[in-house]
């Protein structure tokens, strides 16, 4: 709603629904009657299955943004309806089906080494991405570590290069001791095929802004 604006987008409509709803028929009128064109869904994929079911039985087709962790199992979220069809998914770790960078080529092959055939999704991309963060932050630490000698590493995080984690990570990354973390506004993103069923698309260098939102703590660092 606050950034919006400032990149030529306006929010016509926000509706709070229960994911344990059978049907979402009233929202997906709610949101047809106010001529919304881009509908940005922050809830699960079972839930964003039964909104495409409801929305279609209404003749409500907008295009569809997507919560990143909504597809966590992709299996959950390529079920092969047009209604999710060209989905855009934007996502603050690296793409998890993409082979493009020295650091996703090592990604896939640890998969296929280790864990061939699993479910993969955005959890996958999150977790490798926390991990890669563990080991960098734990980079020459002494025989016997403690805690603060670990954040005294993780402190030491100032954008430089390799805080970017090979490109893990869509920007470098800076930790305070004594204040936020700055978290960039940078994503990489997929975007499904017409029905539903594989990714099409990918970014795996990310798009930024240098926007903040006013009420983002690190906006006051």
């Amino acid at each position: 709603k606050e950034l919006g604006p400032k990149l030529g987008l306006d929010t016509s409509k926000t509706i709070q629904v229960s994911l344990t709803a059978p049907s979402f028929t009233t929202a997906c009128l709610d949101f047809k009657s106010a001529g919304t064109e881009v509908i940005a869904m922050t809830i699960d994929a079972a839930s964003i299955v039964r909104v495409a079911k409801s929305c279609s039985q209404v003749g409500y087709t907008p295009n569809v943004v997507v919560y990143p962790l909504a597809v966590g199992n992709e299996k959950q979220f390529l079920v092969g309806d047009k209604w999710l069809g060209n989905s855009y998914v934007p996502i603050n770790t690296f793409p998890w089906m993409a082979s493009d960078t020295p650091a996703q080529k090592y990604y896939q092959a640890m998969i296929k080494k280790y864990n061939p055939g699993f479910t993969t999704g955005d959890a996958a991309s999150l977790g490798w991405t926390a991990g890669a963060l563990l080991v960098a932050a734990g980079t020459n630490l002494s025989g016997n570590p403690t805690t603060q000698e670990f954040l005294n590493n993780l402190y030491s995080f100032k954008g430089q290069d390799f805080t970017h984690l090979g490109g893990l990570t869509p920007a470098t990354l800076t930790f305070r001791p004594d204040g936020n973390p700055t978290v960039p506004y940078c994503l990489f993103a997929v975007s499904s095929d017409a029905t539903d069923s594989k990714w099409v698309n990918w970014d795996s260098t990310a798009r930024c802004t240098d926007l903040v939102a006013s009420n983002d703590p690190q906006h006051h660092n």
